[in-house]
């Protein structure tokens, strides 16, 4: 959680709380030590699919409305 809020630039307590609710509705797990990682991730996953053959990939999208300009409705 320090790590999360430094790199945020947020409250560290107001992180932690944050973390500790995320945990009870089963999105994060917390390792020892103090440190969380995503309820479905497997120890030493990295996320990113290279160490996990039988793993999709995450998209690199990222989910927004898109406007008219998005579209490619320039005069």
């Amino acid at each position: 959680p320090k790590e999360i809020a430094d790199a945020l630039n947020l409250d560290a307590g107001t992180v932690r709380q944050t973390c500790r609710r995320m945990q009870a509705d089963h999105q994060l797990h917390a390792a020892p030590g103090g440190t969380y990682r995503p309820a479905d991730a497997v120890p030493g996953d990295s996320g990113d699919g290279r160490d996990s053959p039988g793993r999709e990939p995450l998209s690199l999208l990222s989910p927004r409305h898109c406007d008219p300009a998005d579209l490619g409705e320039h005069q």
